[in-house]
Protein backbone atom coordinates (compact mmCIF):
# COMPACT_ATOMS: atom_id res chain seq x y z
CA UNK A 1 0.00 0.00 0.00
CA UNK A 2 2.51 2.38 1.07
CA UNK A 3 5.06 3.54 -2.24
CA UNK A 4 7.88 6.50 -2.11
CA UNK A 5 9.86 6.88 -5.27
CA UNK A 6 11.90 10.07 -6.15
CA UNK A 7 14.10 9.80 -9.08
CA UNK A 8 16.09 13.40 -9.67
CA UNK A 9 17.99 14.09 -12.91
CA UNK A 10 18.26 11.54 -15.43
CA UNK A 11 19.96 12.01 -18.50
CA UNK A 12 20.32 9.51 -21.27
CA UNK A 13 21.97 9.78 -24.31
CA UNK A 14 22.87 7.65 -27.50
CA UNK A 15 25.31 8.77 -30.03
CA UNK A 16 26.00 7.19 -33.29
CA UNK A 17 28.62 8.21 -35.84
CA UNK A 18 28.26 4.80 -37.45
CA UNK A 19 25.32 4.40 -39.61
CA UNK A 20 26.45 7.76 -41.71
CA UNK A 21 29.93 8.79 -40.56
CA UNK A 22 29.82 12.14 -42.38
CA UNK A 23 26.28 13.15 -40.29
CA UNK A 24 26.24 11.22 -36.71
CA UNK A 25 23.54 12.17 -34.49
CA UNK A 26 22.49 11.96 -31.13
CA UNK A 27 19.11 11.38 -29.32
CA UNK A 28 18.22 11.39 -25.60
CA UNK A 29 15.61 11.86 -22.60
CA UNK A 30 16.31 13.93 -19.81
CA UNK A 31 14.40 14.08 -16.72
CA UNK A 32 14.54 16.65 -13.88
CA UNK A 33 12.21 14.75 -11.26
CA UNK A 34 9.87 11.86 -11.14
CA UNK A 35 8.40 10.33 -8.12
CA UNK A 36 5.65 8.05 -7.02
CA UNK A 37 4.59 8.35 -3.27
CA UNK A 38 1.61 7.55 -0.85
CA UNK A 39 -0.48 10.22 -0.03
CA UNK A 40 -3.76 10.96 2.40
CA UNK A 41 -6.98 12.58 0.56
CA UNK A 42 -5.86 15.94 0.03
CA UNK A 43 -2.94 15.07 -1.28
CA UNK A 44 0.21 15.39 0.88
CA UNK A 45 2.59 12.37 1.39
CA UNK A 46 1.76 10.26 4.14
CA UNK A 47 2.17 6.23 5.16
CA UNK A 48 -1.03 4.57 4.45
CA UNK A 49 -2.31 2.54 7.77
CA UNK A 50 -3.05 -1.16 6.65
CA UNK A 51 -7.19 -1.23 7.35
CA UNK A 52 -7.61 1.58 4.86
CA UNK A 53 -10.75 1.25 2.32
CA UNK A 54 -8.87 3.31 -0.10
CA UNK A 55 -5.06 4.28 -1.30
CA UNK A 56 -4.04 7.21 -2.82
CA UNK A 57 -0.89 7.68 -4.79
CA UNK A 58 0.49 10.62 -6.70
CA UNK A 59 2.94 10.85 -9.67
CA UNK A 60 4.42 13.62 -10.15
CA UNK A 61 6.61 14.24 -13.57
CA UNK A 62 9.15 17.88 -13.72
CA UNK A 63 10.59 18.76 -16.69
CA UNK A 64 10.51 15.07 -18.92
CA UNK A 65 11.58 15.85 -22.52
CA UNK A 66 12.79 13.62 -25.67
CA UNK A 67 15.43 15.19 -28.14
CA UNK A 68 16.94 14.24 -31.84
CA UNK A 69 19.92 15.97 -33.54
CA UNK A 70 20.61 14.65 -36.63
CA UNK A 71 23.88 16.26 -37.39
CA UNK A 72 26.06 16.31 -34.31
CA UNK A 73 29.52 16.96 -33.24
CA UNK A 74 29.57 13.43 -31.04
CA UNK A 75 31.12 13.52 -27.55
CA UNK A 76 32.94 10.27 -27.60
CA UNK A 77 34.14 11.08 -30.65
CA UNK A 78 35.70 14.39 -29.79
CA UNK A 79 37.67 13.44 -27.17
CA UNK A 80 39.65 10.30 -27.66
CA UNK A 81 39.49 8.04 -24.72
CA UNK A 82 36.62 9.85 -22.72
CA UNK A 83 34.43 7.26 -22.26
CA UNK A 84 37.47 5.11 -20.69
CA UNK A 85 39.79 7.69 -19.21
CA UNK A 86 37.21 10.42 -18.35
CA UNK A 87 33.73 9.12 -17.46
CA UNK A 88 33.44 12.01 -15.06
CA UNK A 89 33.55 14.51 -17.78
CA UNK A 90 30.74 12.84 -19.86
CA UNK A 91 28.96 12.83 -16.71
CA UNK A 92 29.60 16.07 -15.90
CA UNK A 93 28.44 16.74 -19.90
CA UNK A 94 24.99 15.37 -19.18
CA UNK A 95 24.57 17.22 -15.86
CA UNK A 96 24.96 20.56 -17.88
CA UNK A 97 22.68 19.26 -20.66
CA UNK A 98 19.53 19.06 -18.06
CA UNK A 99 20.21 22.63 -16.77
CA UNK A 100 21.28 23.94 -20.12
CA UNK A 101 18.96 21.69 -22.23
CA UNK A 102 22.57 21.90 -25.01
CA UNK A 103 25.66 19.45 -25.43
CA UNK A 104 28.70 20.47 -26.63
CA UNK A 105 26.79 23.99 -27.45
CA UNK A 106 24.30 22.09 -29.81
CA UNK A 107 21.28 22.49 -28.57
CA UNK A 108 18.29 20.06 -27.84
CA UNK A 109 15.91 19.80 -31.18
CA UNK A 110 13.30 18.62 -29.16
CA UNK A 111 10.38 15.61 -30.03
CA UNK A 112 8.57 16.47 -26.54
CA UNK A 113 9.28 19.39 -25.25
CA UNK A 114 10.02 20.07 -21.37
CA UNK A 115 6.79 19.22 -19.38
CA UNK A 116 5.27 18.52 -16.59
CA UNK A 117 2.28 16.37 -15.08
CA UNK A 118 1.09 14.92 -12.24
CA UNK A 119 -1.10 12.11 -11.80
CA UNK A 120 -3.85 11.66 -9.32
CA UNK A 121 -4.82 7.70 -8.48
CA UNK A 122 -7.65 6.30 -6.09
CA UNK A 123 -7.66 2.51 -5.61
CA UNK A 124 -10.83 1.73 -3.58
CA UNK A 125 -10.38 -1.92 -1.47
CA UNK A 126 -13.36 -2.00 0.67
CA UNK A 127 -15.04 -5.15 -0.22
CA UNK A 128 -18.74 -3.14 -1.56
CA UNK A 129 -16.02 -2.08 -4.65
CA UNK A 130 -15.47 -5.67 -5.13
Amino acid sequence: NNLQVHIHNVHIRYEDSTMNRDAPFACGICIQGISVETTNSKWKPMVSYQGASSVYQMLKVESLSVYVNPSVHTLIGSSPGLATSAPYTWRNDMKRGLETFSVNNEEFDFILKPIAAKVKVIVNKSNEAR
